[in-house]
C-alpha cells in the first residue's frame, strides 16, 4: 500500500468525493458470512476540477452484479454568496495583536446588539487590512517555532533535572503545535502561502469536498436544487 499511495501520489490524482454506499463490494453470502469491502473508487486530477468542479461519484447498489454501480453526476450548485471572513488563530501570537483589538474596541462604545455588530464589523476590517491584505505568512512562523522548539528539547535533553528548562520547552512546544494545528500537513505549512499549483490544486479539492451537491428528505435523493 506505501508503494501505491506514493505513485498516485506523483501521478498527480486524487480520490472524488463520494455519495451513497461506502463499500462497493459484496460477497452475497448470508447474513453470518457476508463481507462487505470498497474495491472501487473514482480518480481524478486539476484537470478534471478546472472542467467539472461540482461533480461526485454516487455509489448505489443493484440487483445483479455483487459491485455496487457507480454514476459520476455533474451536479447543479447554486452560487455561494458573499465569501465568509476567517480568523486565523496564528494572528493572536502576532506582536501588538492584543494592543491592536482593544485600541479599536475601546474607540466605540457598545449599547446594544446593533453596536455591537459594527463594532465586531470594524474589527474584522481592521484585522484584514493588518494581515490578510498585507499577506501575513504562517510559514515563517512555524519554521521560527519549530527552531525554538528543538533548541529548548537541546537544552532540555542536555540538563534534564532543570525545572528552567523544561518550562521553556513546554511553552515551545505549546507556541510550535498552535502555529502547526493552523494546517493539517507539513507540505501545506510549506507551500500553501507560496502562491503555487500544489496550492490552488489543494485549495480546489478543498472546495469540491465542501460543497453540498445533493441531500436526502424522505429516502429521496435532491440534487438539484436553486437555494
Amino acid at each position: 500500500m506505501v508503494g501505491y499511495k506514493e505513485d498516485f501520489f506523483l501521478t498527480a490524482v486524487d480520490e472524488l468525493k463520494t455519495s451513497g454506499s461506502f463499500f462497493t463490494w459484496s460477497n452475497n453470502n448470508d447474513e453470518k458470512s457476508r463481507v462487505y469491502s470498497k474495491l472501487d473508487r473514482v480518480f481524478t486530477n486539476e484537470g478534471w476540477l478546472d472542467c467539472y468542479p461540482n461533480t461526485e461519484a454516487s455509489f448505489r447498489w443493484g440487483a445483479i452484479s455483487d459491485h455496487s454501480y457507480c454514476l459520476v453526476k455533474l451536479l447543479k450548485v447554486s452560487k455561494c454568496g458573499i465569501k465568509p471572513f476567517c480568523f486565523c488563530n496564528f494572528w493572536m501570537l502576532k506582536e501588538g495583536y492584543k494592543e491592536l483589538v482593544l485600541s479599536a474596541w475601546k474607540s466605540h462604545l457598545v449599547s446594544d446588539l446593533k453596536s455591537l455588530h459594527q463594532q465586531l464589523f470594524r474589527i474584522k476590517h481592521l484585522l484584514k487590512n493588518c494581515y490578510v491584505n498585507n499577506n501575513e505568512s504562517i510559514t515563517g512562523m512555524y519554521k521560527e517555532a519549530r527552531e525554538k522548539l528543538m533548541e529548548a528539547q537541546d537544552f532540555l535533553a542536555s540538563n534534564p533535572k532543570n525545572s528552567t528548562a523544561a518550562s521553556k520547552e513546554r511553552a515551545a512546544f505549546a507556541q510550535f503545535q498552535s502555529t502547526r494545528e493552523q494546517n493539517s500537513k507539513a507540505c501545506w505549512l510549506k507551500l500553501g502561502d507560496e502562491n503555487t499549483s500544489y496550492f490552488h490544486s489543494i485549495m480546489k479539492k478543498r472546495r469540491a469536498e465542501n460543497k453540498i451537491c445533493s441531500y436526502t428528505v424522505d429516502g429521496v435523493v435532491v440534487d438539484e436544487y436553486d437555494k
